[in-house]
């Protein structure tokens, strides 16, 4: 056995995180390169509404005490959705800027969702919800079934993600040109839903507060350590796949240690790593050069 040590469990966790973290790095990058990184941010909090009415939901209908996770996810995804909308409803009216519709819509989403998840410890098993895990993740808590369900999610959006790389990349660089000879018209709106569809299936891992992380950091340092689309999506996958893996790890070898805030420290040392390479990298031309000139 190449794993005696590890459990069954946990090594089908860190098979799911690894999934889910280079989804998150593939979509995440497509993501920073069409500068949409405040409005995951705002989509990423926008969930916990959704979360406490599917909670609400399930519990109603009896479904495993509230915690059943496709409906919570499905809440979620509705709720960012809607945020997602208002947003764009607000910038629609032009006096009010971008960052000033993220961080209204952010505010107002998330203390509802505060709100309603103080409703909910105050029912009968409320307090056993659970609900709390999806703030800033836990793994120890998920289950066969969930596992799989996150991994399904993580497999479809990074896989659509990159048979779509052609089209998201024209919309980045020269949007102009896309809207006038695209074929895909609809990849920027894509994208806004692979982005839902991957901040939903992160909350029980990483957390509704730190999600942003594992979609910003990998594509972060990838964009520092190369130029090109097809490598630096390719790196991205890499790095969040890494933080993943090692945040998890952690998380399950230190005790009340939230995995969120794990894999949010590793992908930020890779990030550091990638900014020390390419601050050498940067160093050296400008050094040969000057040598050069000494010596002439």
């Amino acid at each position: 056995m190449i794993f005696p040590a590890v459990g069954f469990n946990t090594l089908l966790v860190l098979c799911g995180v690894s999934v889910l973290g280079a989804a998150c790095g593939i979509i995440g990058a497509y993501i920073l390169l069409h500068k949409k990184a405040l409005v995951s941010d705002a989509v990423s909090h926008a969930a916990l509404p959704g979360l406490a009415f599917g909670f609400f939901i399930a519990y109603a209908l009896g479904l495993d005490g509230g915690r059943f996770l496709p409906l919570l996810l499905a809440g979620a995804a509705l709720s960012g959705a809607l945020a997602s909308a208002l947003i764009g409803r607000i910038i629609a009216f032009r006096r009010l800027s971008e960052d000033t519709a993220i961080s209204v819509t952010l505010s107002v989403f998330f203390g509802l969702g505060i709100v309603l998840f103080s409703i909910i410890q105050n029912l009968e098993g409320g307090n056993r919800s659970g609900l709390e895990s999806f703030l800033l993740g836990q793994t120890s808590g998920l289950v066969i079934a969930d596992v799989l369900f996150i991994s399904l999610i993580g497999v479809f959006g990074g896989g659509l993600a990159l048979a779509l790389h052609r089209y998201f990349m024209i919309a980045s660089f020269d949007p102009d040109f896309f809207r006038l000879n695209s074929s895909l018209k609809a990849a920027p709106r894509i994208l806004s839903a692979l982005m839902l569809l991957i901040v939903c299936a992160g909350l029980k891992t990483t957390g509704a507060i730190l999600i942003l992380a594992l979609l910003i950091i990998p594509p972060a340092a990838a964009r520092l350590l190369s130029d090109k689309g097809r490598i630096m999506v390719s790196l991205s996958a890499l790095i969040g796949a890494a933080s993943a893996i090692g945040g998890a790890a952690l998380s399950s070898i230190l005790q009340n240690v939230p995995t969120g805030a794990t894999i949010v420290v590793c992908a930020f040392a890779l990030f550091l790593a990638a900014l020390l390479y390419h601050g050498l990298r940067e160093k050296r031309p400008r050094r040969s050069r000057e040598e050069k000139a000494q010596i002439a």
